[in-house]
């Protein structure tokens, strides 16, 4: 008999020593040879994803998302982007009548809501976003610097 375990514990490999788990494993479970020459082949080879991320100059997941609506929230204020999405968002300079201190920093103007679920609603969570953002990056009026100066700042972030 032959069986097939297919499992994805990448994480929480991470929190076991392994030399514990693979004589488990031989002991425990009375894991074949071949079996546990593949699980210590896949602990004792793995790279862990942070270093290779920081090493590319790429971003975890999480700060892709973040990039991602930052920069549609950028295309948003500079109008270049559909109707359809620029209805979702205000500007504080188009919010006021008069000049005020949030208009001079492109903030926009974050909607209300009352459960979690709408704070994930890109109405609400693309100007919260963008509110996080350094006054600076929001000043730049050039895409291109923008994306280099908000992958820099996210990468800092994510990595520092």
């Amino acid at each position: 008999m032959v069986a097939l375990v297919l499992l994805d514990l990448s994480s929480a490999f991470d929190t076991v020593d392994h030399t514990t788990l693979l004589s488990f494993l031989q002991d425990g479970f009375a894991v074949s040879d071949h079996a546990l020459a593949w699980f210590h082949s896949y602990l004792t080879n793995r790279l862990h994803i942070t270093l290779a991320l920081k090493q590319l100059y790429w971003l975890p997941i999480k700060f892709c998302i973040t990039f991602k609506v930052a920069t549609l929230m950028y295309n948003i204020f500079h109008q270049r982007s559909p109707p359809y999405i620029k209805d979702l968002v205000t500007f504080s300079l188009s919010a006021h009548q008069r000049q005020l201190r949030s208009s001079t920093t492109r903030s926009a103007v974050v909607r209300r809501t009352r459960t979690q679920f709408g704070r994930r609603a890109f109405s609400v969570s693309g100007p919260d976003v963008w509110n996080s953002l350094p006054t600076d990056i929001r000043l730049i009026d050039s895409q291109p610097a923008v994306r280099r100066a908000l992958k820099t700042h996210l990468f800092n972030i994510a990595f520092n």
